[in-house]
C-alpha cells in the first residue's frame, strides 16, 4: 500500500513538471519581412522558395497565398482577415539554423507569420453541400464519338473587329486536335 501511494505521489510530481514546461516554438535565426510597392509588384515575378540550408525565399507573394501555403489549406479553407490580405504582397527572406525540412520551416512560417502580422488562428469544421455523380436508372446515355466530331472550339485571334470568334479546328487542321 506504501508503495502505490509513493508511485502515485512520483507521477503526480512527474507530470506537474512535465506539463509546466513550455516547448520552445521552432522559428527563424533571422527574417525580412517587406512589402511590395504596387508599381514594382506588377513587374516582379512570383515565387516561394524553400532552400536546402533553411533559407526561404518568398517574392511578390499576397498574404492570404503565403498564409496558404504556411498553413497547407487551400483558399476556400481561409476565412476573415483584413481585404488587403488579398491584394497586398510582401517579399519575405529568413534564414533558419542547420537543415529543417519542409514541415520544420512551414512551422517556422507560421510563428513569423504570428509575430510580424500578429495572426490568430482557430480552426472549425464547417457542413457545406457536395455533390454526388450518380448513374441514371437505365445506365449511362454515352455514345462514342464518331471520327467527323473530334475536333475542338477554340477562339481565333486576329486584330479585326470580330478578334475571339470561335472557330472550329478539325484534326486535320491546326491547333486543338482531339485524336
Amino acid at each position: 500500500m506504501r508503495i502505490t501511494v509513493a508511485v502515485s505521489g512520483l507521477l503526480a510530481i512527474g507530470c506537474c513538471l512535465t506539463f509546466g514546461q513550455t516547448t520552445k516554438t521552432p522559428s527563424f535565426d533571422v527574417a525580412s519581412v517587406k512589402p511590395v510597392t504596387s508599381a514594382a509588384g506588377d513587374r516582379q515575378p512570383i515565387d516561394f522558395r524553400v532552400q536546402p540550408g533553411g533559407r526561404l525565399t518568398i517574392t511578390n507573394l499576397r498574404l492570404k497565398v503565403i498564409i496558404r501555403e504556411a498553413f497547407g489549406v487551400k483558399d476556400y479553407q481561409i476565412a476573415g482577415g483584413p481585404a488587403w490580405m488579398d491584394t497586398d504582397r510582401f517579399d519575405i527572406a529568413a534564414k533558419a539554423e542547420g537543415d529543417p525540412t519542409r514541415q520544420q520551416m512551414m512551422t517556422m512560417l507560421q510563428a513569423l507569420l504570428a509575430d510580424r502580422f500578429h495572426l490568430m488562428v482557430h480552426r472549425e469544421t464547417k457542413e457545406g453541400n457536395i455533390y454526388a455523380l450518380a448513374v441514371a436508372k437505365n445506365g449511362p446515355k454515352f455514345k462514342p464519338s464518331s471520327a467527323d466530331e473530334t475536333y475542338v472550339r477554340l477562339p481565333k485571334y486576329t486584330s479585326g473587329p470580330a478578334w475571339g470568334e470561335l472557330h472550329d479546328r478539325r484534326p486535320e487542321g491546326l491547333h486543338g486536335a482531339v485524336r
